[in-house]
């Protein structure tokens, strides 16, 4: 599964009858284990290494989208200490805290947001 469609994926998923339960218990816990394995290669705080890249900020997007469809409960419980670790860092990064301190949530009013948490 590719980064970019992890999110797309995650909220079709969680339209189905199922609510994504397959999606979380199987095919997201395959892309943790394939990104921690992938992680593990470059030793570092980000996904290449030590100095974040784009891939750190398409995987940020992913995973709070899929905190937005499933709720961060629901999430906290499938990520593994590595992937805590990361979005720890990614989330940490003096631009990331800026952005998120100084600008206003999209409204999206017409949808109605999960309520496992």
């Amino acid at each position: 599964m590719l980064i970019h469609t992890l999110h797309s994926t995650g909220y079709k998923e969680r339209q189905k009858a199922d609510e994504g339960e397959e999606f979380l218990n199987e095919r997201l816990q395959m892309w943790i284990d394939i990104v921690e394995k992938s992680m593990a290669k470059f030793n570092g705080k980000f996904a290449f290494g030590n100095k974040p890249s784009y891939c750190d900020f398409e995987m940020l997007n992913s995973f709070r989208v899929l905190e937005y469809c499933y709720g961060k409960k629901t999430l906290n419980q499938n990520y593994t200490p590595g992937i805590e670790r990361y979005l720890k860092n990614v989330l940490e990064l003096p631009q990331i805290v800026n952005y998120f301190n100084n600008t206003p949530p999209v409204s999206y009013t017409h949808l109605t947001l999960p309520t496992s948490d």
